[in-house]
């Protein structure tokens, strides 16, 4: 083992140091590397640094030219790039050379870039025959600076752009013919003709939504195009409405029919399929279905109702319109849930699939409020009032579909004066949101005495646990009580009803014993019903609490331990006694068995109590 640790130690510090001299015996070469790698860098290429401030811009270069987003740019990047370099190939059998041109337009389409200014810089080849700046959301605004860039020269030097000087590194007035400009956001109302007779510029579709398979007539609404008459070298336009060919009006501003409804498709190609093409290779196709879904205009809902429109496909849709789709060819999924809480236009989302499109709507209708609010009064809509006495509202609630509305309820007491006898009116009412009123009424009678004020005494307030208590209600002194009967009396305690006594019919006392079997302090209530003998009408009069204190008093307690004490003294006793009776059962079985075993043994001799032993030294 020692052995071969040592020979390893030698193995290692031998395998160092030839690493070291082969480090040593390299330095020089590496040293010659560097300066290489610089001077390919700044005079090989023999080219100018190109700086890109539009970061967008600066991201497409990049990848078109297969670089890192750190690389280095240069202004003839372009030319040494093999996708836009020519390519030359010889026949081994013909020995003719072929010229293959490289990539014909400069493809910055669907990058998010709006201004080229910056293009420039770049010495492009002149095989470069166009831009496509297809879906970058270019507006109006944005075409000044594409017209600037497509006609700039290297003999203009520099240009100055936004402000900003660049030097030209490119004949674009030479070697671009077209833009391709489809689906941006050109507005082609108020396009000026400049632009649109810039034979330069190849306008197409325009504000088109891409990322839609369902759209909607208004979402097309704003949907034109203006193509130029074709040639070898332009884009070719291919318009199928349901499986027919349609085909568009050239040199004229002109929209997609929104009253058209069904399946479109659009393909955008460069005819023909060659090389000579200016946009060679460069397709895009559109497939959408124009369809119009939505709740009929008359569809209304009352506030707060249940929204359970069916859109099954067996239901009948006499509440929708669904046009441009077939019922049976799409399936519908509604929110499950609609608020219809607020008067006027609610929303709800329905969610439509057709050819694996899926969009999510959302669809109007009115929710209407015809229904008025209501007041509920709480007493009596007559109420007897006794002379002098402050007027006190019983109360009442407001409400308006489940809605609490009790705050906006508005009072007019209609000059009740409670000095002076007589029946007043008081009137209640209430409006809802959208204009809906209810209006109630109270009348207030008042009298010099009448049935509206009850008390509850007792001897004393203070009083023992397992102690009777009587309580006794009966109706104020100056109660007139000859105009009443039926006196009935329900008993609250802590508001719970514990009991239910009957007046007298002189009187209308009545009485009722109560035991409490807890300590603490209770609140007694009292309701009394009775009748009016005048017109048969049912009075209800509440009586203010009544406390009663309950305590545990010494006596109590000292018999309280008295009896526990006795209780757990005889179970004590109780389970003593057991447990002797059980040690004696014990012991004298124990002395049965001991007895019986004895018996047994042939060393034992059982003398029976009645027999007198023998003497064996007698003869």
């Amino acid at each position: 083992m020692k052995k071969t640790i040592k020979t390893l130690a030698v193995g290692i510090t031998l395998g160092l140091c030839a690493g070291a001299f082969a480090m040593q015996s390299n330095i020089p070469a590496l040293a010659q590397i560097i300066p290489s790698k610089l001077y390919y860098e700044s005079v090989l290429r023999g080219s100018s640094e190109v700086t890109i401030q539009n970061t967008a811009l600066r991201s497409a270069i990049c990848n078109l030219l297969g670089k890192t987003a750190e690389s280095r740019l240069y202004s003839d990047d372009f030319l040494t790039c093999p996708t836009y370099r020519d390519i030359t190939t010889t026949n081994p059998d013909t020995g003719i050379t072929t010229v293959t041109p490289g990539k014909h337009y400069l493809d910055l389409s669907y990058t998010g870039v709006k201004d080229i200014s910056e293009l420039v810089q770049f010495e492009f080849p002149e095989t470069l025959s166009g831009i496509s700046l297809m879906g970058n959301g270019i507006e109006n605004s944005d075409l000044n600076n594409i017209l600037t860039v497509i006609t700039s020269n290297k003999a203009t030097g520099t240009i100055n752009i936004n402000g900003v000087d660049y030097k030209v590194n490119s004949n674009f007035d030479t070697i671009i013919k077209k833009v391709n400009l489809n689906l941006n956001n050109i507005d082609f109302e108020t396009l000026s003709d400049t632009f649109k007779s810039n034979e330069n510029l190849l306008f197409g579709l325009q504000n088109m939504p891409e990322n839609e398979g369902l759209l909607t007539p208004s979402e097309l609404a704003s949907t034109k195009y203006y193509i130029r008459t074709n040639d070898d070298v332009y884009l070719s336009y291919n318009f199928f409405y349901n499986g027919e060919r349609i085909y568009p009006t050239l040199n004229t501003v002109s929209k997609i029919a929104t009253d058209t409804l069904g399946d479109y498709k659009i393909e955008l190609s460069s005819p023909p399929q060659s090389e000579s093409s200016y946009f060679f290779g460069q397709t895009k196709t559109l497939e959408f279905t124009q369809f119009e879904f939505k709740i009929k205009d008359g569809y209304t809902i009352e506030r707060k109702a249940l929204f359970n429109l069916d859109f099954s496909k067996t239901g009948i849709n006499k509440d929708y319109i669904l046009n441009g789709i077939s019922r049976t060819d799409c399936d519908i999924a509604p929110a499950t849930r609609t608020d219809t809480n607020t008067a006027g236009t609610n929303y709800t989302a329905v969610k439509i699939t057709y050819k694996n499109y899926t969009r999510t709507l959302s669809l109007p209708f009115t929710v209407i409020d015809t229904i008025s609010p209501q007041i509920t009064l709480r007493g009596y809509s007559t109420m007897y009032w006794r002379q002098n006495k402050s007027w006190v509202d019983p109360g009442y609630l407001g409400s308006d579909s489940g809605d609490d509305l009790t705050n906006q309820v508005t009072i007019d007491l209609g000059g009740l004066d409670v000095t002076k006898l007589g029946s007043y009116t008081i009137k209640y009412t209430l409006k809802d949101l959208v204009g809906n009123e209810t209006t109630t009424t109270r009348t207030v009678i008042v009298q010099e005495s009448i049935l509206d004020e009850i008390k509850v005494t007792c001897e004393h307030s203070d009083f023992n646990v397992g102690e009777e208590i009587l309580l006794t209600v009966s109706p104020s002194s100056n109660t007139p009580l000859s105009k009443y009967s039926n006196f009935r009396y329900s008993w609250y305690m802590d508001g719970v009803l514990f009991k239910t006594t009957t007046g007298d019919s002189t009187t209308g006392k009545s009485s009722t014993v109560v035991i409490m079997d807890n300590s603490g302090t209770h609140k007694i209530s009292v309701i009394l019903t009775a009748t009016q003998v005048a017109d048969n009408r049912e009075v209800m009069v509440e009586s203010d609490f009544f406390e009663i204190k309950a305590k545990t008093n010494i006596s109590s307690q000292n018999s309280i331990i008295i009896a526990l004490v006795v209780a757990i003294a005889s179970i004590a006793i109780t389970t003593i006694t057991a447990t002797i009776i059980k040690a004696k059962k014990a012991t004298k079985k124990a002395h049965k068995q001991h007895a019986k075993k004895s018996s047994n043994s042939a060393d034992i001799k059982v003398i029976k109590d009645y027999e007198t032993p023998k003497d064996d030294n007698k003869k």
